[in-house]
């Protein structure tokens, strides 16, 4: 199933489209992957065995990698913005073990948003409501699983929170997935150090997600 992806991949790649935009084969996918669900449950957290990920997830990895090698600076001195910070870059984070740690303070611009990560982000918010209606253990796990993947791509909320239009980065933040994945404890990391030391407008993005996640009810953990 995750392989089919690639047959909306292409679609969406050749539009030119807004985040907005309505595909008429959208509600027939979504159909699809609810009559899916509904009969192996499962199914959804099987990873591709080539790219590994499940199902929806290959489209916002690119992206945020998209993202991040656009105008990349040659190197940035993440270990002086930590000592900036007052904290050792030694010890904290674990950042010797990350390969590509400048990349967590680098901040790129004009950040988008393709149509088809909106999408994406959509069927696996989906997806989290369908196991929330279900109510059991079972689904919960199922629900853990996705919210782990998500959370669990590198850079993936700095990325979201420098989205450039403030109606696409609201429009990305209401969707159950990604609040949820706001307060997993793999969202957490020192992307936020980065922001802090950043421009006025990353500044503002941490605050957003601080209010982001203040505000959050149990009924947005779904």
């Amino acid at each position: 199933f995750a392989r089919n992806e690639a047959f909306s991949r292409i679609s969406f790649r050749g539009s030119t489209a807004g985040p907005d935009a309505n595909y008429p084969d959208s509600n027939n996918v979504e159909q699809f992957l609810g009559e899916l669900f509904d009969a192996s449950p499962r199914s959804v957290t099987l990873p591709d065995f080539e790219d590994k990920m499940i199902p929806f997830l290959s489209a916002i990895v690119e992206w945020t990698k998209i993202i991040h090698t656009i105008a990349l600076p040659t190197q940035v001195d993440w270990r002086a913005t930590l000592r900036q910070s007052g904290i050792n870059p030694s010890n904290q984070f674990n950042l010797c073990n990350i390969a590509d740690a400048h990349l967590i303070f680098f901040l790129p611009q004009n950040v988008s948003v393709t149509p088809f990560v909106t999408w994406s982000l959509q069927m696996l918010s989906f997806l989290l409501n369908r196991c929330n209606r279900k109510g059991t253990y079972y689904y919960a796990t199922i629900r853990d699983t996705i919210i782990k993947a998500v959370s669990s791509i590198p850079l993936i909320c700095k990325t979201i929170l420098l989205i450039d239009r403030d109606r696409d980065l609201e429009r990305i933040t209401s969707l159950s997935i990604i609040r949820n994945s706001f307060l997993h404890k793999n969202a957490v990391g020192p992307w936020i150090v980065a922001m802090l030391n950043g421009p006025k407008f990353a500044q503002q993005r941490v605050l957003q997600y601080m209010q982001l996640i203040s505000k959050v009810t149990f009924n947005d953990l779904i």
